[in-house]
């Protein structure tokens, strides 16, 4: 499995839950200075973000040679998701995050791409209170670690501060503001 977007909060998840599914590999794509972190959370292998589309296909090629059969994109970009399909097994699935935004002449029927929504429907109810009723369980033994998330000082005033160290690149991980709203 490939997962597009590690260290975003829905990629930091699904490492973990590939992991727990006995995915292997789990290759996935960084900064190259978040490789620790998302070790610990279950990826074997860390690729650097900024690696092209045909790098990344050959770093890929070097790490395994058995089709990638799944790719998450957590990211949601045009360039990340035609990335990812590129390097999708003809028989595989495409999960992404926002609208499709596969270049449309690159498709086949035999490629999959669904896209991952977060909200609870009745048809999916049964598995949904399946997860959630393990998820306390699963957090309890470590099997599932929370994000990492920082608090900002000041509230929603915190939040250019925070938007500044993310263009300073001084962060990788989602701030999110905390405070009294006036």
């Amino acid at each position: 499995m490939m997962i597009f977007g590690g260290t975003t909060l829905v990629g930091q998840i699904v490492i973990q839950l590939a992991k727990l599914s006995g995915f292997s590999p789990v290759i996935v794509t960084a900064s190259l200075r978040n490789a620790k972190f998302l070790i610990s959370y279950g990826a074997t292998h860390v690729l650097d973000r900024r690696l092209s589309a045909s790098e990344l296909r050959s770093a890929v090629t070097d790490i395994t040679s058995l089709p990638v059969k799944t790719v998450y994109d957590a990211v949601g970009l045009r360039d990340t998701q035609n990335a990812a399909y590129d390097i999708l097994a003809p028989s595989g699935t495409l999960v992404v995050v926002l609208e499709d935004a596969v270049d449309p002449s690159k498709k086949t029927p035999e490629k999959k791409i669904v896209r991952a929504e977060g909200d609870t429907y009745v048809e999916n109810r049964r598995t949904s209170a399946s997860l959630i009723g393990q998820l306390t369980s699963l957090l309890e033994r470590g099997l599932i670690k929370p994000n990492r998330v920082e608090v900002l000082s000041n509230g929603l005033a915190g939040i250019p501060e925070g938007l500044e160290r993310l263009r300073n690149n001084e962060r990788s991980h989602l701030h999110w503001p905390h405070g009294e709203v006036v």
